[in-house]
């Protein structure tokens, strides 16, 4: 890292049209009433961190290289205060403000790597925040239209290393020659863990530039006669121009002043000194013989230098999402292994990433929820293990569920291992009706909370188990009624909760705020309605009468933030944006009306981005809000239609080569593989439609047809003649019977089997066209 100079004038897309509409939402969300902005989220930024002339406009500033780790690569705009939820977050309802004034401000903006940037919107400080701007100072940063907030920086002593007004970066880094980087203070380590400086790649590329600029370094000591002028002389020392030109600084700093001090020499060893200083000591006969002592010397320095000096606490948590499921021999699951996409970027410039989530199909009896609760067993705490007092005999397989004949031999083994995306894994062994749990992740836990397709709560509160977050799943008992903990909470706390679930509890209508009342302390939703003389009224409806699917989801939802609010279950919460962990939920469209059921995937998701949501459906509009490879559909087939190896007759498989969720319209949702319907417009139809082909042949041999069968079929010949061209009747039967076989058969197929009733009803309605 090394000094940057920021021109004082804004670039012109921070002073375009769309900058002034971004700063002026951001004025609005200010301007909001003091608890209905405490209750919402910082709107997202406008500018993205992928914007063009943005990115384009802040890597001038480092000649195409990241500001904090100084690489060569492609770069994204990172916004150095965060644009809201600034972590750590103090104990204010006004805490989620911290940086959103900021968002679009020249000054705060710096060119990163995607390896760089913060997996959370960590921006600690000393002491408390900057005081937050009032209105009128929002106005006139707005008024000027100029892209530069007009009091920069704001007053506060912040722990991270600002390339634009740190100076002194040898008080505060201290590079090693493999690579490593090394706090000298606390500001300097802080810097290093939130932008992540010594991952892997990026140390072992550090290493490789200093391994060669020494040898360059080492070549021109060893020969006196190459002049001041020769380029290397100038390449060597030109820190801003280079890749790691900061470090490397730092580095020959290092050099230099062991040099110096071996020979009782005081080194200046500035920026413009330390070359003058390297230039006089080639001209020595020992010259060379001094550098390599030197490098000797700081090699073994460098074995006793251990990063973690200064005491500073776990920045990021060691929490990971899932990254795959293996099944074997659970219940009615032979073997089955389930793979998770990737994290997803930070979300619309923000920083913090989405987890990702998994929505599991199929008909009944295909496992769905013997997933979820082999998931739940397998990483939650021993104690809740053991409080559901599980028969682990009754969970490993029984053969004659999947068609074969009970036997007399041993009993099976049974087993569940879930992999996280740090590579570490929990497994689960069910052998003779005892369970056995291996874990790599030492005294951590996976944060789990599971839920079974009944999600009611009653007027009672439930008193406090070691499996409360999960019991729900395994025997339907009723959830806490959130109000009486709703009720108990700080405000701040209070504030946050009801900003997280804002999203979510506004599928039903927008709300301003939820009050507790004085005395009483009830619950209301107040919502603002406008008369025509522009006067408002207040509607103040009380939280328990909102519908019972509204209800079934608030219970839920409040039962996983109580969860991660106690340190007992999540140590060292700090955001709900930022919390880890996994939420299983078994035919989460119960009780939804279809407006939930479209969009409950993508609110639970911004509510909790850090959380996974493995959950189970028979309603394809629940499809929406997920991305590519968060899909998996289940299916019975018979072991003769599938390409698994398998004794048994019956197997569960996955279907493969669904289409993308994010590119289907709802129609098309309705009648994809995803759910093997024929038609979304009637669910008689559908049945009907599924007996195509029977209904072709019961025609062909003569046999009479209800009206409704024969309805059904000039449709269907109807759709297929006007999809064909003017010609033959006898290729629209043919095509006729290649649709019918497929529409007939595609319910009952194996992945492989799908593929060729498709490959076949191609093959054959092409032939039927190249004939005409």
């Amino acid at each position: 890292m090394q000094r940057i100079d920021r021109p004082e004038q804004a670039p012109l897309v921070l002073r375009s049209r769309v900058a002034d509409d971004a700063r002026r939402r951001m004025r609005e969300f200010w301007a909001l009433e003091r608890q209905r902005r405490a209750q919402t989220s910082v709107p997202a930024p406008s500018i993205q961190a992928n914007d063009e002339q943005l990115v384009e406009a802040v890597s001038v500033l480092t000649g195409g290289r990241c500001a904090f780790c100084e690489a060569s690569d492609n770069l994204l705009v990172h916004r150095f205060r965060p644009a809201g939820n600034a972590l750590p977050l103090p104990s204010s309802s006004n805490a989620h403000l911290y940086y959103l004034w900021l968002v679009d401000a020249w000054q705060n903006l710096y060119p990163i790597c995607r390896g760089c940037v913060p997996l959370e919107p960590q921006f600690p400080v000393v002491a408390s925040r900057a005081p937050l701007p009032v209105l009128r100072q929002i106005d006139v940063y707005v008024k000027n239209a100029n892209g530069l907030w007009p009091s920069f920086p704001p007053r506060e002593n912040i722990l991270l290393l600002d390339p634009c007004r740190d100076r002194e970066f040898e008080k505060h880094l201290l590079p090693k020659l493999d690579g490593e980087l090394i706090g000298e203070s606390k500001k300097g380590e802080t810097t290093v863990l939130v932008f992540n400086l010594n991952r892997s790649d990026r140390r072992n590329q550090r290493y490789h530039a200093y391994q060669m600029l020494i040898e360059r370094l080492t070549r021109l000591i060893a020969s006196p006669g190459v002049q001041s002028e020769h380029p290397d002389w100038q390449q060597l020392f030109d820190f801003p121009a280079m890749e790691f030109g900061g470090t490397w600084f730092l580095l020959l700093r290092r050099l230099a002043r062991w040099i110096g001090g071996s020979s009782g020499v005081r080194v200046r060893s500035s920026r413009t000194q330390i070359r003058v200083f390297f230039l006089r000591m080639a001209s020595e006969p020992d010259a060379k013989q001094r550098l390599g002592s030197a490098l000797e010397a700081i090699a073994r320095e460098d074995n006793g230098l251990r990063a973690g000096r200064w005491v500073v606490g776990s920045v990021y948590s060691v929490r990971a999402p899932i990254a795959s499921v293996q099944i074997t021999n659970f219940k009615a699951i032979e073997q089955l292994e389930l793979t998770f996409a990737k994290p997803f970027e930070p979300l619309e410039g923000l920083s913090y990433r989405r987890a990702p989530s998994l929505i599991i199909l199929g008909e009944n009896a295909t496992g769905k929820s013997s997933i979820l609760e082999a998931i739940a067993l397998a990483v939650t705490t021993p104690a809740a293990r053991t409080a559901l007092d599980v028969l682990w005999s009754r969970l490993v397989l029984d053969p004659s569920q999947l068609g074969q004949e009970r036997t007399r031999g041993g009993q099976r083994r049974a087993k569940v291992q879930v992999a996280l995306a740090t590579g570490q894994s929990v497994s689960l062994a069910i052998e003779q009706g005892a369970a056995v749990v291996q874990s790599e992740l030492g005294n951590q836990q996976v944060p789990v909370f599971a839920y079974g397709a009944f999600r009611r709560f009653l007027t009672a509160t439930r008193r406090p188990a070691p499996h409360k977050h999960i019991r729900n799943l395994f025997d339907g008992s009723t959830l806490s009624n959130p109000e009486p903990w709703l009720k108990s909470l700080p405000e701040d706390r209070f504030n946050m909760v009801i900003r997280t679930l804002r999203d979510l509890l506004s599928i039903e209508g927008d709300f301003d705020v939820i009050q507790r009342e004085r005395g009483t302390r009830q619950l209301r939703m107040v919502t603002s309605i406008a008369e025509p003389n522009g006067q408002f009224r207040y509607s103040r409806a009380p939280l328990q009468s909102v519908s019972s699917g509204y209800r079934s989801m608030l219970a839920m939802l409040c039962d996983i933030m109580r969860g991660l609010l106690d340190p007992q279950v999540y140590e060292g919460f700090e955001s709900f944006q930022t919390a880890q962990g996994v939420v299983l939920i078994d035919e989460i469209e119960a009780h939804l009306h279809p407006r939930w059921k479209v969009q409950v995937m993508t609110s639970l998701r911004t509510a909790l981005p850090g959380m996974s949501f493995i959950v189970t459906t028979h309603d394809p509009l629940c499809l929406r809000g997920m991305g590519e490879g968060e899909v998996v559909v289940l299916q019975r087939v018979a072991a003769t239609d599938s390409t698994r190896e398998t004794q048994m007759p019956i197997v569960v498989e996955r279907v493969e080569g669904l289409p993308a969720v994010a590119d289907l319209r709802i129609e098309q949702l309705l009648t994809s593989d995803f759910f093997q319907l024929l038609s979304s417009d009637d669910a008689a139809s559908d049945r009907r439609l599924a007996q195509i082909g029977d209904l072709i042949r019961a025609k062909a041999e003569g046999e009479r047809l209800t009206d409704s069968d024969q309805q059904i079929l000039r449709q269907f010949e109807t759709d297929i003649a006007k999809a064909l061209p003017v010609g033959s009747s006898e290729v629209h039967r043919i095509v006729q019977e290649a649709v019918a076989e497929y529409l007939q058969r595609r319910r009952i197929a194996s992945s492989v089997t799908l593929k060729r009733l498709r490959d076949k009803a191609k093959a054959e309605i092409l032939a039927a066209l190249e004939a005409l």
